[in-house]
């Protein structure tokens, strides 16, 4: 499967009508934007409201450009304040090229927080092959609910910097220090070690306890 393939299937997710997604909102489910082949995997909750605009989407691609556009949007539904700092300060942080934008959940949902049992339909469903299929080198998760479910996964080669999710944060300068802070940590254990030797030790970053979705 490609990755084209497998947000082919999120567009036209089976599971909508499922028990564990009863509490989704009656529009598309959205896979994510951009690069195939990503070092950065940037991974949010789930995709909320902003704006309803994918109620009204004719196409794909149209949705999925939509979904890119309301990421960088400033308010509290866009995460773009953030992503713009570290596009323009953390090397190879080219967004799309480099990096893909996403969510563990893949519809907006009606009450906030999306149940664990649809978060559970997502992980086995979608999440998990979104992974093994991009391979990217580190996912920022944004927010204790999605950094849990990265615990889920063993024997990974990427490495998890967990942080505040950016609408709980009024101060989005501090999110971007701590990503800043532990990509500066990550770079120097790749100059003291072989890269394989990195990748089979899975170092991933302590999750931290206070952090809210």
């Amino acid at each position: 499967m490609s990755i084209a393939s497998l947000e082919w299937k999120i567009y036209n997710c089976p599971y909508t009508n499922s028990d564990e997604c009863n509490g989704r909102l009656n529009c598309q489910p959205i896979a994510g934007y951009g690069s195939t082949h990503p070092k950065f995997l940037v991974l949010g909750i789930n995709p909320a409201l902003r704006k309803e605009v994918w109620r009204f989407c004719k196409s794909q691609k149209e949705l999925q450009e939509k979904y890119y556009e309301e990421c960088m949007r400033t308010g509290k539904y866009g995460y773009g304040t953030l992503l713009t700092k570290l596009r323009d300060q953390i090397p190879d942080f080219d967004i799309p090229e480099n990096v893909y934008l996403s969510d563990i959940v893949k519809c907006p949902t009606k009450f906030g927080l999306p149940s664990p049992q649809m978060i559970e339909k997502c992980r086995t469903a979608y999440l998990q092959n979104t992974i093994e299929l991009l391979k990217p080198k580190i996912i920022i998760a944004f927010g204790q609910t999605t950094a849990n479910q990265l615990r889920r996964f063993q024997n990974q080669s990427f490495r998890v910097i967990a942080v505040d999710h950016p609408s709980q944060v009024a101060d989005v300068d501090r999110i971007f220090k701590e990503i800043k802070n532990k990509l500066e940590q990550i770079d120097n254990l790749t100059i003291q070690s072989k890269p394989t030797d990195i990748l089979a030790k899975n170092e991933s970053f302590q999750l931290q306890e206070g952090n809210r979705g």
